[in-house]
């Protein structure tokens, strides 16, 4: 698997959409349903009516969703040479991680808030080496609001944004003004039409009552999630601990972007709390990071039987369960 991965060629992007349909497999047949709407989201509320009542339609704009991320990413990470260029290992992983519970095989705002959150980092990335990167900034928070509008606790991702601005870049404050008036945008366009529909106040109310601090419990009743999650995180944590020696090799700049990409969780964690019942969901977040720690920790090693063989395992675990839904 990780010496298929390591060579550049077209058939790599393919297995990894192939290994996305075969994960999916039974959700095309026997759809999970869409999670509810959680909070001031107006966005994702227009979606869930619309989609709701087909549910096999938000499968497969989930499937296409989750691979074209799984792309992107592996795009960003290569890109700016996080993972070496002729790899395609990171978009493999993240597609694996990304459909490990059959819950999630949906249209559902934890890969749409990634893919967001992916669209944010390539406009951070990108600004590190222009000299005035006002419009990509001004993006970022954009994407941020825009973001919240599916889910909510996207919003405190622009304190993750003005955080790099400290790590990657010198101190300017019209960056972070254009940052800001990106981040308002869509709050004023979306406030002018509930204005002309005379909504605002209740609007207004609605909005407020959504930042508080409420978790899913009833999540952690569940086994498989419990231990899928847990195997997730702590061969993440080993992977981050045993590949900290390949980021001593490399560049100041690539130091920065990778430390930028593990900072994500810290805020990812932060927002916790205000996930509501959509605590599975949120944790599909962490699988931007996650899977670059588990890409560069795989590709830097020279002998890689009993790692590959774990990962395998895993990956059988996580096809066996999605296709006869043992655990849901």
């Amino acid at each position: 698997m990780i010496r298929f991965f390591k060579a550049g060629f077209p058939a790599q992007y393919i297995t990894i959409c192939l290994t996305g349909l075969v994960l999916w497999g039974r959700a095309f047949f026997d759809p999970p349903q869409m999670p509810e709407p959680q909070g001031f989201v107006p966005f994702y509320s227009s979606l869930f009516s619309l989609l709701a009542t087909t549910p096999v339609i938000p499968v497969i704009l989930g499937y296409l969703l989750v691979s074209f991320s799984a792309i992107a990413l592996n795009r960003l990470l290569s890109s700016h040479d996080i993972v070496q260029k002729n790899s395609s290992l990171a978009g493999f992983v993240f597609i694996v991680l990304m459909s490990y519970h059959p819950q999630l095989l949906t249209l559902q705002p934890g890969n749409i808030s990634v893919y967001i959150l992916l669209l944010i980092l390539i406009q951070l990335f990108i600004s590190y080496n222009r000299e005035e990167p006002y419009d990509l900034v001004y993006s970022a928070g954009f994407f941020t609001t825009i973001g919240s509008f599916f889910y909510f606790p996207l919003i405190f991702f622009f304190g993750f944004i003005l955080f790099s601005f400290i790590l990657i870049r010198a101190a300017n404050w019209r960056e972070w003004i254009s940052s800001f008036l990106g981040f308002l945008t869509p709050f004023i366009f979306l406030a002018v039409y509930y204005f002309w529909y005379d909504m605002l106040p209740a609007k207004v109310i609605e909005y407020a009552s959504a930042v508080r601090i409420e978790i899913d419990k009833t999540i952690f009743g569940n086994t498989f999630f419990i231990l899928s999650t847990s195997a997730i995180v702590l061969f993440s944590l080993y992977c981050r601990i045993n590949g900290f020696r390949r980021g001593k090799e490399k560049t100041i700049e690539i130091r920065r972007k990778t430390f930028l990409l593990n900072g994500i969780l810290f805020f990812i964690l932060g927002s916790f709390p205000f996930s509501s019942h959509l605590l599975l969901t949120h944790i599909e977040m962490m699988f931007i990071p996650f899977s670059a720690l588990i890409t560069i920790y795989l590709l830097q090693l020279k002998k890689y039987f009993w790692q590959e063989t774990c990962f395998l395992l895993f990956l059988i675990c996580i096809l066996l369960n999605n296709l006869i839904f043992l655990f849901s």
